[in-house]
């Protein structure tokens, strides 16, 4: 079966207090073509050092949060719909300096191939 698309739409929320820099990103979906299971989702953060982060949107939903690269990336979804809609919304934070990422994009592992891409301005 052919991999479900959607657009990627990305809100950088960073902001720049006391000479840190937090990076915030709300990645959210319209345009959704198919019904596929969070379970069955990756999302691909790129980040501007070049660092590569992969995890299962299915295993976001059901920890509420995840913390990867020794705590300074977390990852959690707002709402609890276990599908890829166009409510569901992907908070990505980042507590290092320079707290950017470059891309996202969510990848079906079922096919392959990618749902969704987006690079960050």
């Amino acid at each position: 079966s052919p991999t479900p698309t959607a657009n990627l739409n990305i809100a950088n929320l960073t902001y720049r207090s006391s000479g840190s820099i937090n990076g915030t990103y709300a990645i959210s979906l319209s345009s959704v073509n198919g019904n596929i299971s969070l379970d069955n989702i990756v999302l691909l953060i790129i980040m501007q050092n070049g660092t590569v982060v992969e995890e299962n949107l299915g295993m976001v939903l059901n920890a509420g949060k995840i913390q990867v690269e020794s705590g300074t990336l977390s990852i959690n979804m707002t709402g609890n719909e276990p599908y890829l809609s166009s409510t569901t919304e992907i908070i990505v934070n980042l507590a290092l300096s320079p707290g950017y990422i470059s891309y996202v994009a969510l990848k079906d592992i079922k096919t392959g191939g990618t749902v969704g891409s987006a690079l960050v301005t």
